[in-house]
Protein backbone atom coordinates (compact mmCIF):
# COMPACT_ATOMS: atom_id res chain seq x y z
CA UNK A 1 0.00 0.00 0.00
CA UNK A 2 1.09 3.36 -1.22
CA UNK A 3 0.49 6.96 0.71
CA UNK A 4 0.78 9.65 -1.54
CA UNK A 5 0.59 13.61 -1.22
CA UNK A 6 0.95 14.25 -5.06
CA UNK A 7 1.41 17.66 -7.06
CA UNK A 8 -1.00 17.10 -10.17
CA UNK A 9 1.90 16.07 -12.68
CA UNK A 10 2.99 13.55 -10.06
CA UNK A 11 -0.72 12.28 -10.31
CA UNK A 12 -1.08 11.92 -13.85
CA UNK A 13 2.64 10.30 -13.85
CA UNK A 14 0.58 7.90 -11.24
CA UNK A 15 -2.55 7.42 -13.23
CA UNK A 16 -0.54 6.99 -17.03
CA UNK A 17 1.91 4.17 -14.85
CA UNK A 18 -0.85 1.76 -13.96
CA UNK A 19 -4.00 1.23 -16.13
CA UNK A 20 -5.63 -0.99 -13.33
CA UNK A 21 -4.98 1.99 -10.39
CA UNK A 22 -6.64 4.56 -13.02
CA UNK A 23 -10.11 2.43 -13.62
CA UNK A 24 -9.83 1.67 -10.24
CA UNK A 25 -9.70 5.93 -9.34
CA UNK A 26 -12.14 6.81 -11.62
CA UNK A 27 -14.55 3.97 -10.58
CA UNK A 28 -14.58 5.63 -7.29
CA UNK A 29 -14.58 9.20 -8.31
CA UNK A 30 -17.72 8.47 -10.66
CA UNK A 31 -19.46 6.91 -7.75
CA UNK A 32 -18.46 9.94 -5.39
CA UNK A 33 -20.13 12.73 -8.06
CA UNK A 34 -22.98 10.29 -9.24
CA UNK A 35 -21.58 10.26 -12.97
CA UNK A 36 -21.27 7.63 -15.37
CA UNK A 37 -18.48 9.37 -17.40
CA UNK A 38 -15.02 10.27 -15.32
CA UNK A 39 -11.68 10.19 -16.72
CA UNK A 40 -8.87 11.23 -14.30
CA UNK A 41 -7.97 13.69 -17.11
CA UNK A 42 -10.99 16.29 -15.76
CA UNK A 43 -8.69 16.61 -12.62
CA UNK A 44 -5.96 17.36 -14.33
CA UNK A 45 -8.55 19.93 -16.44
CA UNK A 46 -9.86 21.11 -13.35
CA UNK A 47 -6.63 22.57 -11.80
CA UNK A 48 -5.83 24.03 -14.97
CA UNK A 49 -8.54 26.11 -14.77
CA UNK A 50 -8.36 26.81 -11.05
CA UNK A 51 -5.84 29.39 -9.35
CA UNK A 52 -5.45 27.62 -6.45
CA UNK A 53 -2.50 25.31 -6.01
CA UNK A 54 -3.93 21.19 -6.66
CA UNK A 55 -2.60 18.71 -4.61
CA UNK A 56 -3.69 15.03 -4.49
CA UNK A 57 -3.62 12.60 -1.48
CA UNK A 58 -4.76 9.45 -2.54
CA UNK A 59 -4.10 5.75 -0.89
CA UNK A 60 -3.85 3.11 -3.45
CA UNK A 61 -2.03 -0.57 -3.85
CA UNK A 62 -0.78 -1.18 -7.62
CA UNK A 63 -4.51 -1.86 -8.62
CA UNK A 64 -6.53 -0.26 -6.54
CA UNK A 65 -7.39 3.11 -5.45
CA UNK A 66 -8.61 3.28 -1.30
CA UNK A 67 -8.97 6.45 -0.37
CA UNK A 68 -8.58 9.62 -2.25
CA UNK A 69 -8.86 13.79 -1.75
CA UNK A 70 -8.50 16.65 -3.62
CA UNK A 71 -6.54 20.14 -1.06
CA UNK A 72 -6.96 23.50 -3.39
CA UNK A 73 -4.63 26.03 -1.34
CA UNK A 74 -4.47 29.38 -2.05
CA UNK A 75 -2.66 32.00 0.45
CA UNK A 76 -4.11 31.54 3.97
CA UNK A 77 -6.45 28.99 3.48
CA UNK A 78 -7.32 25.79 1.74
CA UNK A 79 -10.03 23.51 0.51
CA UNK A 80 -10.44 19.85 1.37
CA UNK A 81 -12.25 18.74 -1.50
CA UNK A 82 -13.16 15.01 -3.61
CA UNK A 83 -13.26 13.12 -0.05
CA UNK A 84 -13.70 9.54 -1.04
CA UNK A 85 -12.98 6.17 0.63
CA UNK A 86 -13.56 2.90 -1.94
CA UNK A 87 -16.55 1.34 -0.40
CA UNK A 88 -14.33 -1.78 0.20
CA UNK A 89 -12.29 -0.11 2.46
CA UNK A 90 -14.52 1.98 4.53
CA UNK A 91 -14.88 1.70 8.38
CA UNK A 92 -11.10 1.29 8.84
CA UNK A 93 -10.19 4.49 9.41
CA UNK A 94 -8.58 5.66 6.31
CA UNK A 95 -10.56 9.11 6.55
CA UNK A 96 -10.24 10.11 9.59
CA UNK A 97 -6.53 9.23 9.96
CA UNK A 98 -5.90 10.51 6.05
CA UNK A 99 -7.45 13.73 7.45
CA UNK A 100 -5.87 13.98 10.21
CA UNK A 101 -2.30 14.01 8.44
CA UNK A 102 -3.78 16.34 5.82
CA UNK A 103 -4.55 18.98 7.87
CA UNK A 104 -1.29 18.66 10.45
CA UNK A 105 0.45 19.46 6.80
CA UNK A 106 -1.52 22.37 6.25
CA UNK A 107 -1.81 24.21 9.62
CA UNK A 108 -0.72 27.78 8.69
CA UNK A 109 -3.65 27.79 6.37
CA UNK A 110 -7.63 28.57 7.01
CA UNK A 111 -9.07 24.70 6.07
CA UNK A 112 -12.57 23.94 5.12
CA UNK A 113 -14.65 22.01 3.11
CA UNK A 114 -18.20 21.27 2.60
CA UNK A 115 -20.19 18.82 2.53
CA UNK A 116 -24.35 17.22 2.05
CA UNK A 117 -26.06 18.02 5.13
CA UNK A 118 -27.62 14.51 4.69
CA UNK A 119 -24.31 13.01 4.64
CA UNK A 120 -24.18 11.56 8.49
CA UNK A 121 -21.19 9.49 7.83
CA UNK A 122 -19.24 12.22 6.27
CA UNK A 123 -19.91 14.80 9.09
CA UNK A 124 -19.48 12.35 11.77
CA UNK A 125 -15.66 11.74 10.50
CA UNK A 126 -14.78 15.65 9.89
CA UNK A 127 -16.01 16.03 13.42
CA UNK A 128 -14.27 13.38 14.52
CA UNK A 129 -10.73 15.15 13.44
CA UNK A 130 -11.81 18.77 14.30
CA UNK A 131 -14.26 20.41 12.13
CA UNK A 132 -17.04 22.38 12.84
CA UNK A 133 -20.21 23.38 11.19
CA UNK A 134 -20.38 26.95 10.25
CA UNK A 135 -22.89 27.52 7.52
CA UNK A 136 -25.38 25.72 6.05
CA UNK A 137 -25.46 26.46 1.90
CA UNK A 138 -28.88 25.11 0.27
CA UNK A 139 -27.99 21.26 1.03
CA UNK A 140 -24.77 21.61 2.20
CA UNK A 141 -22.97 22.78 5.09
CA UNK A 142 -19.20 24.33 5.52
CA UNK A 143 -17.22 22.94 7.76
CA UNK A 144 -14.08 24.42 8.97
CA UNK A 145 -11.79 23.46 11.35
CA UNK A 146 -9.76 25.73 13.97
CA UNK A 147 -6.34 26.72 13.99
CA UNK A 148 -5.63 26.00 17.55
CA UNK A 149 -6.96 22.43 16.63
CA UNK A 150 -4.69 21.61 13.97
Amino acid sequence: MEVSFLTIKNFEKLMKSSLSLRKSFEKCIKDMRRQTKFEYTDILKEATNDTRTTKIFIIHTQTECIFITRVLTEPGNSEINMVYTNPSYRHQGYCVNSLKKIIKKLRANEIYLTVNKNNKAAIHCYETVGFVNTKSIGTLIEMTIEKNKT
